[in-house]
C-alpha cells in the first residue's frame, strides 16, 4: 500500500487536479485504516468533481466509522441523489436513521431496500423491527413473514414474529412459532416461558405448566 500511496502522491505533485489520484490514494488510505488522511483526499476529490457517487459513499463510510453520523447520512443522501438505486447507500442510511430513532425515515429506506433487493432479508426484516419498536405489531408481522419466505431458517425473524403474534393477541400462531423455534434449535428457557404465556392465554394450563417447569430445568433463574 505504501508504494501505491507514493505513486498517487507523485501524480498529484505533477497534476494537483487529478481527481482519480486523490480518489485512489484515499481508497488506499482506507485500506491502511488511515481514515483522516482518506477523508482529506475524498474531500479534495469531491471538491474537484462533485458528481462521484462512489466517492460520496466511501466518504460516508469513513464518517460512519468516525461516528460522524449526520455527516455520513448527508453523504449517503448525496449518493442517492446521484444514483437512487445504489442499494448499499440505501441500507447504510436506513441503519443510521434507525440508530438515531428516526423511524419513519428508517422505514422508508428499509422498504426501498426491500424493493431494490427482493432476494435479501435485511429490508423486510428491519421494516418489521421498526414497526415492532413502534409497537405496531400487526404491521410488523407481514414483514417477518416475508423475511421467512426469503430465508426459512431465519431464527431472529421467527422469534420476532412469534412475539409480534403474541402482542397482537394471535396466541395460537405465537405458540406455533415458538414451537417451531424449540423444535429446530437449542432449547431456550425464554422461548419456553413465552410459549407458556401463549398457552395460558389459550387456557392450556397443564401444557403451560409443563413449559414453565422445563424452562426452570433449563435455567434455574426462571424459578425466581
Amino acid at each position: 500500500y505504501d508504494d501505491a500511496i507514493d505513486g498517487f502522491s507523485k501524480t498529484i505533485e505533477l497534476d494537483p487536479e487529478n481527481v482519480n489520484a486523490f480518489t485512489n490514494r484515499g481508497a488506499t488510505f482506507v485500506k491502511k485504516k488511515k481514515y483522516e488522511e482518506a477523508l482529506a483526499d475524498f474531500n479534495k476529490s469531491l471538491e474537484l468533481e462533485n458528481d462521484q457517487y462512489l466517492t460520496y459513499f466511501r466518504r460516508g463510510q469513513i464518517h460512519q466509522r468516525l461516528k460522524n453520523i449526520e455527516e455520513a447520512i448527508a453523504d449517503y443522501s448525496a449518493v442517492l441523489e446521484l444514483k437512487p438505486t445504489y442499494k448499499n447507500a440505501v441500507i447504510s442510511r436506513a441503519k443510521l436513521y434507525f440508530s438515531l430513532d428516526q423511524y419513519s425515515e428508517a422505514f422508508a429506506d428499509f422498504a426501498s431496500y426491500a424493493e431494490l433487493a427482493p432476494t435479501k432479508t435485511d429490508g423486510y426484516f428491519y421494516c418489521g423491527v421498526v414497526k415492532s419498536v413502534e409497537k405496531d405489531y400487526a404491521a410488523a408481522i407481514p414483514f417477518y413473514t416475508k423475511t421467512l419466505e426469503v430465508e426459512a431458517n431465519d431464527v431472529k425473524a421467527l422469534e420476532k414474529r412469534a412475539y409480534a403474534y403474541y402482542a397482537s393477541e394471535s396466541y395460537d400462531l405465537s405458540v406455533a412459532d415458538y414451537t417451531t423455534l424449540l423444535e429446530n434449535n437449542e432449547v431456550s428457557a425464554e422461548w419456553l416461558t413465552l410459549r407458556a404465556n401463549g398457552k395460558l392465554k389459550l387456557e392450556q394450563v397443564e401444557e403451560a405448566m409443563t413449559d414453565l417447569n422445563q424452562a426452570i430445568e433449563t435455567d434455574a433463574s426462571y424459578a425466581e
